[in-house]
């Protein structure tokens, strides 16, 4: 493939196609406003972006590692060649020297790290992904049969759903509510305040679902959008005075107003059956589908690749 040129940028690029949370722009912008180190290679070819890959870099134990979560974000049609064509350039053209750590975001796009010497450091992680449609009918019909039952009774017990933007100054405290329930809710993948920096970044690009009794939170959603996808990222109920349907009925009412505004997915994260079996039941009951990220993948500087591992895999 000719011609192509390799730029190194700040996060802000839009990449190729629609693309995950962790290669969204305001993700990039989110991390840097966080005290991360991230930049975004794009390489292009007449004026086209072919790949683009948002890299996260930091230094463990004296090396630097470099970090491609969940992408690159490849031009809509290009071959498995050409992607591990383009790929291989990925360190020269970053100029960024040290450890290389990727997750693809599908079993499929592992082959072109494969070829190139990247090797399997975690099993993959499987991720839920609620399918959107502008009839509500349709939706509907996907939920699991005790799921709609619980929101029936949701929506039988006179709750108010309300929705707006994200107000970083008047919204501070529902973030502190997270950051109580972490405390007694055994998981780890969210960070309450990546969401005030997501909404500096892109103030109209975050949404708060709630459900209110007067001035009070009685429960909340916070949804995060990016092309044509939103993420959930934060719940929280008050466990003495919400009904346990509650979260039902806000994901409900959120899945409906992003469908209507041409929203074709919700992410709702990572499943973990172990840890945080409700929450797996919860994320699935609701339609969403379980689809498998592709395994962390670590390549060595070639220096220090021992030769069992540089040989190609199978």
């Amino acid at each position: 493939m000719a011609g192509m040129d390799c730029t190194l940028t700040a996060p802000g690029p839009q990449p190729p196609a629609d693309a995950p949370l962790h290669q969204s722009p305001a993700y990039g912008q989110a991390m840097t406003r966080l005290g991360a180190k991230v930049q975004v290679l794009r390489i292009t070819q007449n004026g086209n972006c072919l790949a683009h890959a948002q890299i996260l870099s930091r230094h463990i134990m004296g090396l630097p590692l470099h970090w491609v979560p969940r992408g690159p974000v490849w031009s809509p049609g290009l071959s498995t060649e050409d992607q591990t064509a383009l790929l291989s350039r990925l360190p020269l053209g970053s100029g960024l020297r040290g450890l290389w750590l990727a997750t693809p975001d599908s079993p499929e796009a592992t082959a072109p790290y494969a070829a190139l010497g990247y090797r399997p450091l975690l099993t993959p992680q499987h991720v839920a992904e609620l399918p959107l449609d502008p009839d509500p009918d349709i939706m509907r019909a996907r939920q699991h049969g005790k799921w709609r039952n619980r929101l029936r009774r949701a929506e039988d017990a006179d709750l108010t759903v309300s929705h707006r933007l994200f107000d970083p100054a008047r919204d501070a405290p529902l973030l502190d509510l997270e950051r109580a329930q972490r405390k007694y809710r055994r998981y780890t993948d969210v960070i309450p305040t990546f969401v005030l920096h997501w909404s500096q970044a892109a103030p109209k690009a975050t949404r708060v679902f709630q459900i209110r009794d007067g001035t009070r939170p009685l429960a909340v959603m916070i949804f995060l959008l990016h092309g044509h996808r939103a993420t959930y990222q934060i719940g929280w109920r008050d466990r003495d005075c919400a009904p346990a349907s509650a979260h039902h009925l806000l994901l409900w009412n959120a899945a409906k107003y992003l469908a209507r505004k041409g929203f074709q997915q919700i992410d709702l994260g990572t499943l973990d059956t172990e840890t945080t079996p409700g929450l797996a039941r919860f994320k699935l009951g609701s339609g969403a589908c379980a689809r498998p990220l592709g395994p962390s993948l670590l390549r060595l500087p070639c220096g220090i690749i021992p030769l069992a591992i540089r040989r190609p895999a199978v």
